[in-house]
């Protein structure tokens, strides 16, 4: 078990680990070896040692950062208006996400987890009273554009927190290098290097290049770097006031979506929902697919309908008056969206009939043909996705555990025994029982465990071969009471009927 948690003996990094191997394997489909219960202990034993309560601090800071995001949209600093309902969803809500992180923090293991939640309760109740009580005075008192500017700051220093998470993850390979390097590389490397390799390898997602592959594997992590930076350009726009008021609403839409969005890998580590966000991650890889193929289709149209309606001159429809209309128009109808009053109003009869055949072509071969097509293509990914439910939901609940390890640095579990003790070897402050046995002994329980399978084997067959006699001996006495039975019968109707009797065949024939 020690073996499986370590790695090697003397082992260092974390990419050693066997869990990391199986995890990141792209050459091997190595995800099934998560159900062997050697492997499966020790992923919820590093659960156990560091993730639970890791996972927990994550939970309530990306909450608390979601809120200040969702805050900071709906507020603006230029404004002399009062935010009565942004402050009490930030106090009464804050306060609860800030008692389960520091509770989190502090933490003492595992097996007290309820008491600490039945303390969080308790705290969070007794936070919610008071602060309900003093609600109007601090309503009262309270600054606005202070208030709006204090959110914002909280949502720039959180942006950083988890860009530094991110650069820690993604560094995680390096990082366990024991390289003998002077502080000042050392410096140089982790203030510029880090954030230029993560800037290089983001750039070339186009080409489907990496530096760091086994960062990448999670789609999640595609889109983390990159929006907390645009968060972070966001909290500096705020405070300057640098956005105009259509940049600030984009901003503001994009990002909060963007969070909310990238919430959902909060959910890997739930038994039950844990599996459906894989299935969903091949769902939308369905769409995206089916959009490369419809996407020459609505284009081919957009220009059509909208050639055909420019020729009309001051007559042109509103929906049809420019290309981004046309598009639109024309992308409405892949979901069932038909106007046909423009078609109507053509003024000639060629025209008629063109605008027609375009339309009745789309709906045919866009709307029947193709969603057809991507209904089969997601029908068959969630049925393949549900007969591999199981295995999902565990390399899901295994990679959140190894994220949180990449975070928390590798730190080896006991150490190896240096002498070899008769028994099992003393493993102070280990979560399990270790015992490491030697080659001779290895092999000598794999012949124990052959002859007792032997014997086991023995006696399987010996109690099927007596088994079988025994039901042999049943039929041939059962098949001789039912012919005795039948010759009992024949000699009655013989008796009742006056047959003939039976006469034994000549031997020879007289002629």
């Amino acid at each position: 078990m020690l073996l499986v948690y370590n790695g090697n003996e003397n082992n260092k990094k974390i990419t050693e680990t066997p869990l990391y191997w199986v995890i990141h394997n792209t050459k091997y489909d190595a995800t099934r070896l998560l159900e062997h219960p050697v492997l499966h202990d020790v992923v919820m034993q590093k659960w156990k040692v560091f993730g639970h309560r890791m996972f927990i601090k994550y939970v309530g800071l990306y909450m608390l950062f979601v809120m200040t995001m969702t805050h900071s949209s709906t507020m603006h600093i230029s404004d002399a208006t009062a935010y009565p309902i942004q402050l009490q969803v930030w106090v009464y809500l804050g306060a609860s996400l800030g008692i389960m992180v520091i509770l989190a923090w502090a933490s003492p293991g595992y097996e007290h987890r309820l008491n600490w939640v039945l303390l969080g309760i308790v705290l969070s109740v007794t936070s919610f009273v008071i602060f309900n009580h003093y609600m109007e005075r601090l309503m009262a008192a309270i600054n606005w554009s202070t208030f709006v500017r204090t959110n914002n700051i909280l949502l720039g220093v959180l942006a950083v927190v988890f860009l530094v998470f991110e650069v820690i993850e993604y560094c995680s390979v390096i990082a366990n290098e024991k390289r003998k390097i002077s502080k000042f590389h050392l410096v140089i490397f982790h203030h510029w290097m880090r954030p230029l390799l993560i800037t290089v390898d983001f750039l070339m997602i186009p080409i489907n290049y990496h530096l760091n592959e086994e960062y990448y594997q999670s789609e999640f992590n595609t889109f983390q770097v990159p929006t907390y930076l645009a968060v972070l350009v966001y909290v500096v726009a705020q405070l300057t006031d640098a956005f105009s008021d259509s940049m600030n609403l984009f901003m503001s839409v994009t990002l909060t979506f963007m969070l909310w969005v990238l919430g959902l890998q909060l959910l890997e580590v739930h038994p039950t929902v844990g599996y459906v966000i894989p299935m969903m991650r091949d769902v939308v890889k369905d769409v995206l697919r089916f959009f490369a193929f419809v996407g020459p289709f609505l284009c081919a149209y957009t220009f059509a309908y909208y050639i055909l309606f420019q020729s009309l001159g001051d007559k042109v429809p509103p929906a049809y008056s420019s290309i981004p209309r046309t598009f639109t128009t024309t992308y409405l109808v892949v979901l069932g969206e038909m106007d046909l009053d423009p078609f109507s109003e053509l003024p000639t009869t060629f025209k008629y009939f063109l605008g027609h055949l375009l339309l009745l072509s789309q709906g045919t071969v866009v709307f029947v043909m193709l969603t057809n097509m991507l209904i089969a293509m997601m029908a068959k990914t969630v049925g393949d996705g549900l007969k591999k439910a199981k295995t999902a939901q565990m390399t899901t609940f295994a990679s959140c555990v190894l994220r949180c390890e990449k975070l928390r640095g590798f730190n080896p579990l006991g150490a190896y025994p240096t002498e070899k003790k008769e028994g099992k070897p003393e493993a102070d402050q280990l979560p399990f029982e270790v015992y490491e046995r030697t080659t001779a002994e290895q092999l000598q329980a794999l012949e124990s465990n052959l002859q007792d399978f032997k014997n086991q084997t023995t006696k399987q067959l010996q109690a099927l071969e007596s088994n079988t006699t025994e039901r042999l001996r049943a039929l041939e006495d059962n098949t001789a009471e039912r012919l005795e039975a039948l010759k009992n019968d024949m000699a009655r109707l013989q008796v009742n009927f006056r047959l003939p009797q039976l006469e034994p065949a000549a031997s020879a024939t007289t002629v």
